[in-house]
């Protein structure tokens, strides 16, 4: 019985880097394609809206939607770029304009049908309810999420009867998709998206487990061989292409086009400091997780926040805080790469026992870390998980599990998302009508120069693992 081999190259959660690195990514991705007989299926897992209109320089066969993909400015750039890439995600449905109805959008199919390598590969998307979102109201209000297990009972057997090969893109926590392998182990692969510390492959109840780096970190390539219609085995691997010295000319020069267009050359402050790592502090699961609780940039943002905002405190997810100035003129095209989401400013009244339980929270793996402002924190990695903060103060004071605290932070973090769900606590939460690009490039203005603030706002016992 002959043997045939499907090659998947495939990318996931590419919204949270500048833009300059998909310029890398994408020559990687042509790298892989080439040198063989058979071309590579190229998919994506969802989050990367803010690249559509770079993603179509792709070719990409399949790209799904994750819960970026479905705010406000997500939707947007998804349907302006409907024509050009092909979504598919079987449990998102619209509302219809003045009526008591959902529909699928026409330009979103639940699965696609790709031939290659004399198979048919049915490739399917699914997308978690995102609760947090749903509360703090990040989705497009016309958005409607179904259940993506209850959902898959209707097309899975449906994309498994018509393909070869069933590949599902899912974007959503891990244990989601572990409990949509052992319900349906018809499917053959999974490829997922969301969690940002895991990159791999392995096999959960015989299905093909993987996920690329997010941030534009890696191409995910996986080989899978076939006796007839059986999976007989496979092999995959993770490419970086953080390190990857190739640009694609198209992309650069689509780049160059924007920043002309958009005005990127007015110099609106200098750096006096390289805030560019040196160096990548590494997980083990070998992620780059160097946007840590305390850095120069960092503590300058949140310190401003917790200025402009006339707040105790000031907290802002750590990675979206991007490192991207180095010493010279700072451009507003800059601030477009520093700051990850340009979302509003609020502030939110925290009882000490609930600010207690969200710096405690961020410090339970690098993924959670947050640049803070205005608390002075003692962590001690060897504690378990919820007792690593040893010691927190604010003002001086041990941190009063009664008192209200005033915090400053972003409108994702005060919306209880990534798990910090006592944030949802809050006691008179406010957007304060600015949002975070605009805040920087005038706080640059203001003071002309940048040179960052490292304190001794934080102590830290032994090493953070994951």
């Amino acid at each position: 019985m002959a043997f045939k081999k499907l090659v998947v190259l495939h990318t996931n959660d590419i919204q949270d880097a500048p833009a300059r690195d998909f310029s890398r990514l994408t020559a990687l991705i042509r790298a892989l394609r080439s040198g063989g007989t058979r071309r590579p299926i190229t998919l994506d897992a969802g989050d990367g809206f803010q690249f559509f209109d770079l993603m179509k320089l792709v070719d990409y066969d399949a790209v799904a939607l994750g819960n970026e993909d479905l705010t406000v400015e997500g939707l947007k750039a998804v349907r302006d770029a409907s024509g050009a890439l092909p979504f598919v995600c079987a449990n998102l449905e619209l509302k219809v304009p003045g009526r008591s109805m959902t529909r699928r959008p026409r330009w979103c199919q639940p699965y696609r049908i790709i031939r290659s390598s004399g198979l048919k590969v049915a490739v399917l998307g699914l997308v978690m309810r995102d609760e947090g979102f749903m509360l703090s109201k990040k989705y497009d209000p016309a958005v409607v999420v179904s259940d993506p297990i209850e959902t898959a009972r209707k097309w899975i057997p449906e994309a498994r009867s018509s393909a070869d090969v069933v590949i599902v893109l899912f974007h959503g926590w891990l244990p989601e998709r572990d409990r949509l392998v052992h319900r349906f182990p018809e499917i053959d692969v999974v490829l997922s998206g969301h969690e940002h510390l895991i990159a791999g492959y392995g096999e959960i109840a015989g299905t093909i487990v993987g996920q690329a780096h997010s941030n534009i970190r890696s191409v995910g390539r996986l080989e899978v061989c076939l006796r007839g219609i059986w999976l007989d085995s496979w092999s995959g691997l993770i490419h970086p292409s953080e390190s990857y010295w190739l640009t694609a000319d198209d992309v650069d020069k689509a780049l160059d086009t924007d920043a002309k267009n958009g005005g990127a050359s007015e110099v609106i402050a200098e750096s006096l400091t390289d805030f560019r790592p040196h160096q990548y502090w590494l997980d083990i699961n070998g992620n780059n997780v160097n946007l840590r609780p305390n850095t120069p940039l960092g503590n300058w943002l949140v310190d401003s926040m917790r200025s402009y905002a006339k707040a105790d405190l000031a907290i802002q997810k750590a990675w979206g805080i991007q490192h991207v100035f180095g010493p010279g003129p700072i451009r507003e095209s800059d601030v477009d790469e520093m700051i990850v989401y340009d979302e509003e400013i609020w502030v939110v009244g925290l009882r000490g026992r609930h600010l207690k339980a969200v710096l405690e929270y961020g410090f339970e793996r690098s993924y959670n870390n947050l640049a803070f402002s205005g608390a002075r924190l003692k962590v001690d990695y060897q504690q378990p998980k919820g007792k690593r903060v040893v010691n927190a103060t604010v003002g001086g004071k041990r941190i009063n599990p009664n008192r209200v605290y005033t915090v400053a932070t972003s409108e994702f973090l005060a919306g209880g998302n990534a798990g910090f769900r006592w944030m949802l606590d809050a006691v008179e939460p406010a957007a304060l009508g600015v949002r975070l690009r605009e805040f920087v490039v005038e706080r640059l203005k203001e003071q002309g120069t940048l040179t960052g603030v490292r304190t001794g706002r934080l102590t830290e016992i032994g090493t953070q693992t994951e």
